[in-house]
């Protein structure tokens, strides 16, 4: 990576031979390596033959693009990314040259994902006040997106870019929406966007979430950089997203004496299950972060949500409740019809 992971749900069947290999060429860009591949996109690293620099290439995958939903996903990740310009986001280098195929160039970022560098301390422990830096340097990116109208809905540490200069990257948008802008839902409910383990409470009711489901996002994966692990694991993504809706993780300083008390209360915010109980916005939760020897933890202690034993899992909870209402008005419509006719016998 180097590009962008992909993330992929898993109704579609991947390709299981990658379109380009090393050596080819497509237009004025060299094939060096396959960096990644999923249902949406093959990933690679080249070269621009014209300039000698190292770019990224993404490209969609020829079966979906006779999907339309499909095709629209991958014009929306591409217009979002065009329209960024910021040192957290791996950006698009596009220079609009005439293309024999549909591809992004991207940015290559020197580094590896925020995965691998979590997998390759088998376990221990990042610094707390390295964990502070890099929460710092994520909710000032997503402050950036959520200024220019844009959500991420899947920032995960797959989807997170560790550069060899310190800096962090946000890649992959393809789970990305404007807010305000029209979004058509491209996969059956069970498969709602997001990743199970920090899909927000919203997204895994199958609602299009907001800013909100950012910062609720931004807290869980600095919850796992503290802890070690993920605070909501089970054994399949059904359970894995019940577990956001009725599990309690224990208090960040509850698990690690080191904690600062007052980082204990910002990670705890961001993840209310409620999204108004959560920092409204990303750029409260990087002030909070910036300024933690000024919180008042006494004010509030951080204490975990109380389960949400009451909402439909793994889907919309008013879309049952309207059902219900149908369902209801059905039976007294019937009721009614055969009482009438029974009264004009």
């Amino acid at each position: 990576l180097r590009g962008p992971p992909v993330s992929a749900p898993v109704s579609r069947p991947r390709r299981l031979v990658p379109r380009h290999s090393p050596g080819d060429r497509v237009d004025h860009y060299a094939i060096e390596e396959l960096l990644g591949s999923g249902t949406w996109a093959e990933v690679f690293r080249a070269v621009d033959t014209r300039t000698r620099r190292t770019v990224v290439l993404k490209c969609p995958n020829p079966g979906l693009l006779g999907d339309r939903a499909a095709f629209a996903r991958y014009r929306r990740e591409v217009a979002i990314v065009r329209s960024l310009d910021h040192p957290g986001v791996q950006g698009s280098i596009d220079d609009g040259h005439h293309r024999t195929e549909l591809y992004e160039v991207l940015a290559y970022v020197d580094g590896t994902d925020l995965r691998r560098v979590i997998a390759r301390r088998r376990g221990e422990r990042f610094p707390i006040d390295l964990v502070v830096t890099w929460g710092i340097q994520l909710a000032g990116t997503l402050s950036y997106l959520h200024s220019r109208g844009i959500v991420h809905r899947d920032l995960k540490p797959e989807n997170i870019l560790v550069g060899h200069d310190g800096l962090l990257r946000v890649a992959d948008f393809g789970a990305a929406m404007k807010l305000g802008g029209r979004l058509r839902r491209h996969l059956p409910l069970p498969d709602a966007e997001g990743t199970p383990e920090y899909a927000s409470p919203e997204q895994i009711q199958a609602r299009r979430g907001d800013a909100r489901s950012d910062v609720y996002a931004l807290g869980l994966l600095l919850y796992e950089l503290v802890v070690g692990a993920p605070p909501f694991e089970a054994a399949t993504p059904r359970q894995t997203m019940a577990m956001h809706l009725t599990h309690s993780p224990a208090r960040l300083d509850d698990c690690r004496p080191d904690v600062p008390a007052a980082l204990a209360v910002v990670v705890a915010k961001a993840m209310r299950r409620r999204p108004e109980d959560r920092y409204q916005t990303a750029g409260e939760m990087l002030d909070c972060l910036a300024n933690l020897d000024s919180i008042d933890t006494s004010r509030d202690p951080g204490s975990p949500d109380p389960p949400m034993r009451d909402r439909a899992i793994g889907g919309n909870g008013r879309i049952w409740r309207f059902i219900g209402v149908i369902a209801a008005c059905y039976v007294v419509l019937v009721a009614a019809i055969i009482a009438a006719t029974v009264v004009l016998r």
